[in-house]
C-alpha cells in the first residue's frame, strides 16, 4: 500500500519545480520512517524540451540520501541511439557516438555527486551532449532509513537543426547552390528545398530564387524519422508548390519498444492510389532482425517471393546484414553477406562481400574500424589474412571526446596499418573549454616529412564553429585558402555555411 502511495505521489509530482509541502522530510535516522525518499524537483525538468547539451543535471529530493548510494553505478544517463537517421543535407559535427551497443542504448560517462544541503544528485556530462536525442536519468538510491527510491527523469536535447546551407565554387567564392530544411513544430526537419541559381533579382540567397528539388519528411516528437516523401515538380514546372508530385515514398516501422523493424522504400502507389501508405508496392524492404532488445542485423529484399505479396514471409533478398557483439556489449562486426541462388538469408549458399571489424579502449569507446572486402590468400573469411580496404583510427582526449580521425588506405612504409606514415586523410579537431568543437581541420595528405600529425600535413580545408551560452550551434563555415595561398589568413575564402534553427 505504501508503495502504490509512493507510486502515486510520484506521478503526481512528476519534476514539477512546485514543491508539495505535504511532504515533510523524515529524520536522518527515524524507525518510524515508512515512506520512501520523492523527487521534488529537476533542472531540466521531467519530459523537459529544448535542455542545453552541456549543462549539468539536478534532482532534488524531498529528503537527505544515504550518500553512500548515490554513485555512478545507481544514478546513470542514458539514450536510446537506434533511431534511423535520414539522409538529409544537415550540418553533422562528428558522429555522436560510435558503434550501437546491442541494448540501442548508450550510457553517457559523466560524474554523479550528492549535496545534502540541497539533497541534490547531479550528474555531470564528461562531454556535451548530441543534439536532438531524448536522455533518461536513471535513479536507484536510499534515504538514510534505507528506503529506496527507484525512478528516472527524461528530457530532449535542443535539435538545433542546420535550416539553411550555402555553397560557393572553390575557386572564385562565387554562389553555386543553397539547400534550405525548414522544421517543425518540435525542431525537427520537415522539407527540403534546392536551388543552383538565383532569382529575378539576379541575387543569391533570397526569397525569389528557383528551387529544382523538394522532399518532405515526417518525424515523431522523439526523433524517431516516419517517411520520406521525394517529389517532381507538378504541371506549373516549379517545385514547392501544391500540384507537385510524389515520385518516391521511403516509409519506417517500429514495434512496441520503438525499434525499427522495417525500411520500405517504394516508387510506386498502392490501389489507393495514394504514396506512403501502407498499400505502397515496395521496390526494396529492409527487415531488422533482433534476439530480445538486440538488433541482430537487417535482410535486404528486393522482390516479393512466389506469392507475389510484400511483407510476408518468403520475400527475397539480395543481401544481408548480421551483427556480432562482444561479451561487453559492443559491436565487434557488421558482414555483410549475398543471398545467392536462393534469395533466402542465412542459407547455406550465402556467400560473404565484406565486413567491418571495431575494436575498443577500456572504458567502452571505438578505436578503430576496420573494414575487409576480400578472404585473403586462404580464401577464407574472418581469417587473419583477410584483406583490408581502409583502417580508420580514432584518437580520444581523457573525456572519450574524439580529436583526431585518421583514414588509412593503404599501409606505409613501415608495413602496418593505422600509423601515421599510412597514404590516407586526417581529420583533427580543436575542443573550446566547454568541450564543444571549435575548428575541425581536414588534411589531404602528409608533407615532406611522410609522417601525419606534423605541422606540414598538407590541409583540403577548415571549419570554425560558434555557440551560444546553452551550446547550440549559432554559425559553421568551411573555408579554403584564399589568393595569397595562406592559411588562416584574411583572405581564406569561405566555401560552405551554414544557418542553424535557434529556437528548438
Amino acid at each position: 500500500m505504501l508503495r502504490l502511495r509512493y507510486l502515486a505521489l510520484l506521478a503526481a509530482v512528476g519534476c514539477s519545480p512546485v514543491k508539495d509541502s505535504s511532504n515533510v522530510p523524515d529524520a536522518t535516522i527515524d524507525s518510524m520512517d515508512t515512506r520512501p525518499p520523492m523527487i521534488e524537483s529537476s533542472v531540466p525538468m521531467n519530459m523537459g524540451t529544448k535542455v542545453s547539451v552541456i549543462s549539468p543535471i539536478s534532482v532534488f529530493f524531498d529528503e537527505s540520501l544515504d550518500p553512500a548510494s548515490v554513485t555512478s553505478a545507481t544514478v546513470k544517463l542514458t539514450y536510446f541511439a537506434n533511431f534511423p537517421m535520414p539522409v538529409l543535407p544537415n550540418f553533422v559535427l562528428t558522429v555522436p557516438h560510435g558503434p550501437i551497443p546491442a541494448s540501442g542504448f548508450l550510457q553517457v560517462k559523466g560524474t554523479v555527486s550528492y549535496d545534502d544541503a540541497a539533497k541534490k544528485v547531479s550528474f555531470e556530462p564528461a562531454a556535451p551532449l548530441p543534439y536532438g536525442f531524448v536522455f533518461s536519468l536513471s535513479l536507484d538510491v536510499k534515504d538514510t532509513a534505507g528506503l529506496g527510491f527507484t525512478g528516472s527523469v527524461s528530457f530532449t536535447t535542443f535539435v538545433n537543426s542546420a535550416v539553411k546551407q550555402y555553397f560557393f565554387n572553390n575557386t572564385n567564392g562565387i554562389p553555386i547552390q543553397w539547400l534550405g530544411n525548414p522544421t517543425d513544430m518540435n525542431g525537427r526537419q520537415t522539407k527540403r528545398v534546392a536551388g543552383t541559381a538565383p532569382g529575378t533579382d539576379t541575387i543569391w540567397f533570397t526569397a525569389d530564387d528557383p528551387k529544382n528539388q523538394r522532399s518532405d519528411f515526417r518525424f515523431d516528437p522523439d526523433g524517431r524519422i516516419l517517411d520520406e516523401r521525394y517529389f517532381g515538380s507538378g504541371p506549373d514546372a516549379i517545385f514547392d508548390t501544391n500540384d507537385d508530385t510524389i515520385s518516391i515514398c521511403v516509409r519506417y516501422s517500429f514495434d512496441a519498444m520503438k525499434m525499427m523493424t522495417e525500411r520500405t522504400y517504394a516508387a510506386t502507389a498502392g490501389p489507393d492510389a495514394m504514396f506512403c501508405t501502407p498499400d505502397d508496392v515496395p521496390s526494396v524492404n529492409s527487415v531488422y532482425t533482433y534476439m530480445g532488445s538486440t538488433m541482430t542485423g537487417f535482410v535486404y529484399n528486393n522482390n516479393a517471393g512466389t506469392d507475389g505479396t510484400w511483407h510476408t514471409s518468403d520475400d527475397r533478398c539480395a543481401i544481408y546484414y548480421d551483427y556480432q557483439y562482444d561479451a561487453m556489449g559492443n559491436k565487434s562486426r557488421e558482414i555483410y553477406r549475398n543471398c545467392a541462388a536462393d534469395q533466402l538469408p542465412r542459407t547455406a549458399d550465402d556467400t560473404y562481400n565484406q565486413y567491418y571489424a571495431y575494436e575498443y579502449d577500456a572504458a567502452g569507446n571505438v578505436t578503430k574500424r576496420t573494414y575487409y572486402y576480400n578472404p585473403g590468400t586462404d580464401n577464407t573469411w574472418l581469417t587473419p589474412d583477410d584483406t583490408i580496404g581502409e583502417v580508420i583510427r580514432y584518437n580520444r582526449n581523457s573525456d572519450g571526446i574524439i580529436t583526431e580521425q585518421l583514414n588509412s588506405f593503404a599501409v606505409g612504409t613501415d608495413g602496418m596499418w593505422a600509423t601515421n606514415d599510412d597514404p590516407g586523410q586526417r581529420t583533427a579537431t580543436t575542443l573550446d573549454a566547454k568541450q564543444l568543437a571549435e575548428e575541425i581541420t581536414v588534411y589531404s595528405a602528409v608533407g615532406t616529412d611522410g609522417m601525419w600529425g606534423t605541422a606540414d600535413d598538407v590541409i583540403a580545408n577548415y571549419q570554425k564553429l560558434a555557440y551560444d551560452a546553452l551550446g547550440n550551434r549559432t554559425d559553421s563555415k568551411t573555408y579554403l585558402a584564399g589568393p595569397d595561398a595562406m592559411w588562416r589568413t584574411p583572405d581564406d575564402r569561405i566555401v560552405q555555411d551554414f544557418d542553424f534553427d535557434l529556437s528548438h
